[in-house]
């Protein structure tokens, strides 16, 4: 996949590795709702590179011979997270950091 959307030949199996393992425990922060500041931003990082990386080509293109239309699904997401991302403050619904803050405010 690096090689071919990133243009990254020779990424290690450790580096490889320990990337998908970070995007992993960023994903379960988001999930959770810890950290929301810096994980959310991280997640728009890691999306707006994977967007630009491999969709751009079929952005400009959309309806070219080696473009696929699937591909657009990750701008509306994009832009979700970036939504959300500026909407951190109010999405406390299942965050462990807002429950945590709340049960320490108590104290």
């Amino acid at each position: 996949i690096f090689a071919k959307y990133y243009g990254i030949e020779s990424l290690g199996e450790f580096i490889g590795f320990g990337l998908g393992v970070a995007q992993i425990v960023v994903g379960i922060l988001i999930m959770i709702g810890m950290l929301r500041t810096v994980t959310y931003a991280i997640g728009i990082a890691i999306h707006g590179a994977g967007t630009l990386a491999i969709v751009y080509p079929h952005l400009l293109l959309p309806l070219g011979e080696s473009s696929n239309l699937i591909f657009w699904s990750s701008v509306p997401i994009l832009f979700a997270s970036i939504g959300l991302f500026l909407n951190r403050d109010e999405d406390v619904l299942l965050s462990l950091e807002h429950f945590w803050k709340q049960k320490t405010k108590i104290l």
